[in-house]
């Protein structure tokens, strides 16, 4: 026993002498990045949302940075798959019965705490203020990781269902009278096999799918608003675009989380126009910070477009998904230099939105973009849609962005507010 106790001592000596060796040669490889983040954070932070924010991207800098982090997540997932475990991190993440990576939850969220209702009426607000001005609001609805009827699980495994929150958030919209197209029920009428709906490694529906989901939206917008837009139906046929797809060559965020050899990698399909010689646009991100304004100008290939993406392989360095605006930023701003005359909308979007964007600026004059759940900067919407004119204002959030703290626009009653 006593010679036990002294293993047991020098086994816990070794240890915390590696580890912290480890967290010495990883905080000096991280030095500069650390310090720029701290400067970042200090000059960039204004109220104590933003702090929060800034901190979460902070972390994930830190955790993503470590030394060695790829070859200690293969590792991990080499052990998870000879024990035959079907869950990564206590089932944060699992797979489904097709092999499909999802995101796990014990305990259902609570709506009044997400606050569905409030975030509705901020929408409504939105709506009221700018009516005068002929421009219409409307939300889009993008389809749910767990889509229902659609996808399956093993017995027992318990399975993230947001949808009620889904539900919870138009039903308001619609007592406010905010119009709204949902794309869970436009995608199941196509009855597409869940597949096709997102990557097997990453939350963000495929590049196909959304493009569906562009084609419904503008039906929509034509049929609701009698917007108009491609009445020949020329934009959204699928027959007028490249198509090209690179087999296993996208790792999404959750296989990047699990690692490679649990998940597998994605075939990535890339789509863009066979028009694209006649079209002529400019690109502007982060266009109200001169110090980091990046503007492209030329054909949708080459402004919207960040093509060197496509050759590169690899998995863990890049997002195939950013192949579109070379990846979301807190604000960016498409110019139809070829459609001046066309409407103008602004999208309060996500990254669901990436493909989106591009796929619909042919048919807009201007597309203007912000990400209301960035860490690096809000735009005060407010004053924006003062000092801006748009005909359409289109505000897309996934069902992991759909909090009242991302609806941060029009949070006080406006005057002799009377609700529907």
């Amino acid at each position: 026993m006593k010679n036990f106790e002294i293993a047991r001592r020098q086994i816990t000596v070794v240890f915390l002498v590696i580890l912290f060796t480890f967290s010495i040669i990883n905080a000096r490889s991280q030095w500069v990045g650390m310090v720029g983040g701290f400067s970042w954070i200090i000059e960039n932070t204004d109220h104590l949302h933003s702090l929060q924010r800034s901190f979460a991207n902070f972390e994930t800098f830190i955790s993503e940075n470590i030394i060695g982090r790829v070859k200690l997540v293969e590792f991990y997932a080499l052990i998870q798959k000879l024990i035959g475990k079907n869950e990564i991190d206590n089932f944060y993440i699992f797979k489904d019965s097709k092999g499909m990576i999802t995101y796990g939850e014990f305990e259902p969220e609570d709506l009044e705490g997400i606050g569905v209702e409030r975030a509705a009426r901020r929408v409504w607000r939105m709506q009221q203020t700018v009516a005068d001005k002929g421009t219409e609001v409307f939300f889009v609805n993008p389809p749910a990781l767990h889509v229902r009827s659609v996808r399956e699980y093993p017995p027992g495994y318990p399975y993230r269902d947001v949808n009620y929150r889904l539900d919870g958030f138009l039903f308001w919209l619609g007592e406010y009278g905010v119009p709204y197209i949902d794309l869970r029920n436009t995608l199941a009428r196509r009855k597409l096999p869940m597949e096709e709906y997102f990557y097997s490694t990453d939350h963000h529906w495929k590049t196909r799918t959304s493009f569906l989901g562009f084609g419904d939206i503008i039906s929509w917008m034509n049929a609701r608003f009698g917007a108009g837009l491609d009445e020949g139906g020329f934009y959204r046929d699928i027959e007028n675009y490249h198509s090209k797809t690179y087999p296993n060559a996208f790792l999404g965020s959750m296989g990047r989380r699990s690692g490679i050899l649990y998940s597998g990698l994605d075939d990535f399909e890339v789509i863009w126009p066979k028009f694209d010689t006649e079209t002529d646009f400019t690109y502007e991100s982060r266009f109200t910070e001169p110090e980091r304004k990046d503007v492209k100008n030329g054909p949708f290939t080459k402004s919207l477009m960040y093509p060197p993406l496509i050759q590169t392989r690899t998995p863990y360095q890049t997002d195939f998904y950013s192949v579109y605006h070379s990846g979301i930023k807190s604000h960016e701003k498409i110019i139809n230099n070829m459609n001046p005359d066309a409407p103008k909308l602004l999208m309060i979007r996500d990254s669901y939105s990436v493909p989106l964007g591009v796929f619909m600026a042919p048919l807009f004059s201007e597309i203007h973009m912000i990400w209301p759940v960035s860490g690096e900067i809000r735009l005060n919407i407010e004053e924006y849609l003062q000092e801006n004119y748009f005909d359409y204002i289109m505000i897309e959030l996934w069902e992991t962005g759909l909090f009242v703290d991302n609806f941060y626009f029009f949070t006080e009653p406006l005057e002799d507010e009377e609700l529907p």
